[in-house]
């Protein structure tokens, strides 16, 4: 099994270049060695980082809720009340994620590694592909969770996608 330190060396060594680097991170343990990764790649080739994150599922999923307070017709509605909070709450939980994507910047900006960040809100494997396409990624790096079997095939898995769809080389980085 070939580390991740030793593919750098190889990679360098063959002489491949890697212009503009998608970062695929989420809230897993694994996030740091993925991005460190991507970090220590782009440090290599003098390349761009790109860190992104995307949702399955919305912020707050408070848009499926029944609201008693005001009925209308068979679905009801929000309340005024609730409308507000459930706003809030949305506009907290960006703040909160664009400040944790903001610190993948700044720590690639120390490097001096010129990057960018930003999430969407969709299938995971469909926007990191559709992502790295429209932004002429070369390289994307993605980790891959320890499930398998039985879960995978159930669950699905998003770096599988990725490796299967991506228009650009694809580095999984193991756990």
């Amino acid at each position: 099994m070939i580390k991740n330190t030793e593919l750098l060396e190889r990679v360098n060594q063959d002489g491949i270049t890697c212009q503009k680097i998608l970062v695929a991170v989420d809230y897993e343990d694994i996030t740091p060695e993925i991005f460190d990764t991507g970090l220590r790649l782009a440090k290599n080739y003098g390349s761009e980082i790109r860190v992104f994150y995307s949702l399955q599922k919305p912020l707050i999923p408070y848009s499926n809720t029944f609201i008693y307070g005001n009925l209308s017709g068979y679905g009801g509605v929000y309340s005024p009340e609730m409308m507000e909070i459930e706003q809030q709450l949305t506009e907290e939980v960006q703040n909160q994620l664009q400040t944790w994507l903001d610190g993948f910047v700044r720590r690639s900006r120390e490097e001096g590694i010129r990057a960018t960040a930003d999430y969407h809100i969709g299938e995971p494997g469909e926007a990191i592909c559709r992502v790295a396409e429209d932004w002429g990624a070369d390289l994307i790096v993605i980790g891959r969770h320890a499930r398998g079997g039985i879960s995978e095939l159930l669950l699905g898995s998003v770096s599988n996608y990725v490796i299967h769809h991506a228009k650009c080389s694809v580095l999984v980085v193991k756990p």
